[in-house]
């Protein structure tokens, strides 16, 4: 709620769409990498909605925009972290010296420090990238990354299938393009520059559509992952919209 304020979201009632303390949310049944994910309940209560996104990189799945803030931010705290436990996290021990920068640049401090080595076993473990950036020794990454684009594509297809056809609208500025999320304290550098807005009654087209209007090629580079795999797969899952569709520049 602090956030919101501080970012300028006080000319309408606030609501934390699963509840202070993400009591408030429903699971329901979806298809490809989850079988169910856990919806928001002022999401899935909802006749429409209006899905404002930002444009930007991600660590995980190389891009975030219509289909994260679908996927991912209209889910509950469970459904989160059901969605980033997709990914796997290996310590490599014969590089691991036992410092211990992992456990204190964790927020939840969540690696121990057992005969001189770190292990990270804690289910609560969210995959964020702040052990591995703070790791000196490089000894920690992550397994099966791609596998997270895939998670929001099916997450995006379980909170879609709480809406009737047609019910829901997408809106994405593709400006102040960072390298890193938005639900980072230091999103990181403008690493493309003022693209545009899109909109789109698809999140499959909206997205698609930023990543044909720009060299997305950088964002698989650094994170190496492919931005369009969430794309692709929401796609297949069954969301509608088109891959490659026909942009058209309104000046």
């Amino acid at each position: 709620m602090i956030t919101a304020l501080t970012n300028g979201f006080n000319m309408a009632p606030f609501i934390v769409a699963d509840g202070l303390r993400s009591e408030n949310y429903r699971t329901v049944k979806t298809k490809g990498i989850l079988q169910e994910i856990e919806v928001s309940g002022a999401i899935a209560e909802a006749d429409t909605m209006i899905v404002v996104s930002h444009d930007k990189g991600h660590e995980l799945t190389g891009f975030g925009g219509a289909l994260k803030n679908l996927g991912m931010g209209c889910a509950s705290r469970a459904g989160k972290l059901r969605q980033h436990r997709t990914v796997g996290l290996e310590i490599d021990t014969s590089k691991c010296t036992g410092c211990g920068k992992c456990k204190e640049t964790c927020e939840m401090h969540l690696p121990e420090i057992i005969e001189g080595k770190a292990r990270n076993t804690s289910l609560l473990c969210m995959r964020c990238p702040m052990c591995i950036v703070a790791c000196p020794m490089g000894a920690i990454r992550f397994v099966d990354k791609q596998n997270l684009g895939r998670a929001l594509a099916s997450a995006a297809y379980g909170v879609l299938s709480t809406f009737k056809p047609g019910k829901v609208s997408y809106v994405s500025f593709a400006k102040d393009i960072t390298e890193y999320c938005d639900c980072l304290s230091g999103p990181g550098k403008v690493v493309k520059g003022d693209v545009g807005i899109f909109a789109s009654g698809s999140p499959v087209s909206v997205d698609a559509a930023f990543l044909k209007m720009v060299d997305y090629r950088v964002f698989n580079d650094a994170y190496h992952v492919d931005c369009m795999l969430q794309v692709q797969e929401a796609k297949i899952l069954g969301i509608e919209g088109e891959v490659k569709p026909d942009i058209r520049r309104i000046s």
